[in-house]
This record gives structure tokens, sequence and C-alpha cells, in this order.
């Protein structure tokens, strides 16, 4: 049998992510608490079609978050909520399947977290919606607000510049190896949290799962561009 190319595999990568529904939680509580007390801080790639395993998400979610969506053109917070449905259950009556819909249903992303406000939020000269950028195969490049930010791929890890400094973002398996190795998309760029600096989300996929996360500027720590906000693995 031939070998998949690096183009099939970035190709079943996209497809991959365009589908599986992702429920992004803090990267500290586990998703069992985030469903025990309707607390949540982003979710993507809704589709009641494909429901969260009930642990994943919580059965009531939390009043208040905002969804990022795109208004007249521009990439904007406006205010959202989530409800949940729950569509399995064990033999002894215990959730096991949750769909979630959203208001307003179109958007990227919904999040929740302290610091974000509902309005306009820039971006770099960059198309998002639809398109998730392979980060394994070559650099790229993110100028943003006159920063030449570029992500790189270099000894089996991804890293974030901005040419003064460099920040490790994942570990990954750079195109051309195992089809089931891990690779590195980014799913959107811009300043979520309002501070002049970029703010990502990215997708870890490879193996039986996914990992999202959500990076912000303000969450930085000394020596990093960008600092984790929200993680949540997702078995597939």
């Amino acid at each position: 049998m031939t070998p998949p190319t690096s183009d099939s595999r970035a190709t079943r990568r996209r497809a991959r992510l365009a589908t599986w529904p992702l429920a992004l939680a803090t990267a500290l509580a586990p998703g069992l608490a985030r469903a025990a007390d309707g607390e949540w801080h982003l979710v993507a790639y809704i589709n009641p079609e494909l429901p969260f395993n009930a642990r994943e998400v919580p059965l009531h979610p939390a009043p208040g978050g905002f969804a990022l969506a795109v208004v007249n053109g521009l990439w904007n917070l406006v205010p959202a909520t989530l409800a949940a449905k729950v569509t399995d259950t064990d033999g002894k009556g215990h959730p096991q399947s949750v769909a979630i819909t959203a208001s307003p249903a179109d958007a990227l992303a919904y999040v929740r977290l302290p610091g974000l406000a509902e309005g306009k939020v820039d971006t770099p000269d960059m198309r998002f919606k639809g398109v998730e950028r392979d980060l394994t195969a070559a650099a790229v490049p993110v100028p943003f607000k006159g920063t030449a930010y570029r992500f790189e791929a270099q000894a089996k890890a991804v890293w974030l510049t901005d040419g003064k400094q460099r920040q490790k973002i994942d570990d990954i398996a750079l195109a051309g190896g195992d089809d089931d190795a891990p690779g590195l998309a980014l799913v959107w760029a811009g300043d979520l949290d309002r501070d002049g600096k970029l703010d990502v989300i990215t997708a870890l996929t490879g193996g039986d799962g996914a990992t999202m996360c959500l990076w912000l500027s303000s969450k930085a720590a000394a020596g990093q561009l960008v600092g984790k906000a929200a993680c949540m693995d997702r078995a597939y």
C-alpha cells in the first residue's frame, strides 16, 4: 500500500477538525466538574447530531458568555447562550451523551472567560471561518498590529515567535511522519482580550483524539507570548 502523503494527512486532519464537536473547559478542571457545576469556558464545532460525552460538557450550561462570530464582515464577540439536551443514558438513567445547541448558531466558537467583553475583535488580515492552517508543514506568518508573529515547525514542535521572543506551543510530529502522529492547526487568531497582542486558538490532533486550546496574551507568564486559558482532550 502506498503510504499517505503529507497533503492527504493534512486533508484528513482538517476533515476531522471540521466534524468533531469539541468542548474546551479550563486546563485545571476536569470535564466532570464542569458538568456538575454548569461552568463552561469555551465550546467549538457544535453539531447537535454529534453529541458530546456527558463528562465533557455541563448538563445545565451557566448563562453568560459570547459567540466569536463574523458580523457585517468583521469578527465580534456577541452575547450567546448554550443549551444542553441529554440524548442517551445508561441502564440506571445516568446521562451518557449530551447534545449542545447555541444561539447564535453560526459562531466559530463560544467563550465564557473573565475579562472578555462584547464588541468588535481585531484580527490579522487572514480568513479563519472554514479555514484551519496546518502548522506542521511550513511556517505560518500571522502579522498583527505591527508585530511579525510567526508559527514555525522545528525539532518536532511548533513554536510561536514575534521576532524577539520564541515560545513552544506544542510537541508534534512534523509532516512526513506517521499518519496518526500529532499534528497542529491554527483555528483562529486575533485579540480576544483586547490588550493589543495576539491570542490564538489551536487544535492538536492525532492518535485517538484531539486537544484544542485557547491561548491568551493576558495569560502569558514571564518569557511567554501567550498562556493557555482553556484546554480539553476530546476522544473520537
